[in-house]
């Protein structure tokens, strides 16, 4: 079902007086990556690489 669909639908469920229930929040993502974290990690690594 395309979203704008499901809220068409819920619009009208509220205008009928129909009790709406909320959807549950999902899942909190537990495998974030820090990107700055990422990029000062390689740009550590390959500056060790180099010859100085």
């Amino acid at each position: 079902m395309r979203p704008h669909k499901e809220v068409q639908e819920l619009i009208n469920a509220k205008k009928k007086g129909e009790t709406v229930e909320s959807a549950e929040q999902p899942a909190e993502s537990t495998n974030v990556v820090d990107l700055m974290d990422a990029l000062r990690a390689s740009v550590d690594q390959a500056k060790s690489k180099e010859p100085a």
